[in-house]
């Protein structure tokens, strides 16, 4: 099965690096120890000024993450000029994807997991101070 959302894991890596969880679309709500995937609509009631728990992680859909999370375009501040570089999203050797912005400030993320790349890049981009976070 394809992945639809980021994981636990992922979930708990990006709430770990400020990633503000009301950017988030879904949420993993465990009941009877066992996580249920909960969709946008239960989430939009839910998630906002609610105590996070161990019992509810949210979860971001690709579309949040491009969407609400990673910048569509980054402003690089240089001695010798600022300028802007966009995001770019390719598929490399029918297997690998690559994301990355259109400049060298940022290093490529390259995984066969789009989710897994989208997550280096955040990383790098809170880092760098291109993200803005909130610590949970």
């Amino acid at each position: 099965m394809k992945q639809t959302a980021t994981n636990i894991e992922q979930s708990k890596k990006l709430l770990s690096l400020g990633i503000d969880p009301e950017t988030a679309d879904m949420m993993y709500y465990r009941l009877n120890d066992r996580y249920n995937l909960l969709s946008v609509n239960w989430v939009t009631q839910k998630i906002k000024n609610r105590k996070l728990t161990e019992n509810k992680i949210p979860v971001w859909s690709l579309s949040a993450l491009l969407e609400c999370v990673i910048p569509k375009s980054i402003k690089v501040i240089r001695e010798d000029g600022d300028y802007t570089t966009g995001l770019i999203i390719s598929q490399e050797r029918g297997a690998l994807w690559r994301i990355s912005y259109s400049s060298n400030v940022i290093r490529p993320c390259v995984s066969d997991n789009l989710f897994a790349a989208c997550i280096d890049l955040i990383e790098q981009l809170v880092e760098q101070g291109y993200i803005e976070t909130k610590k949970v």
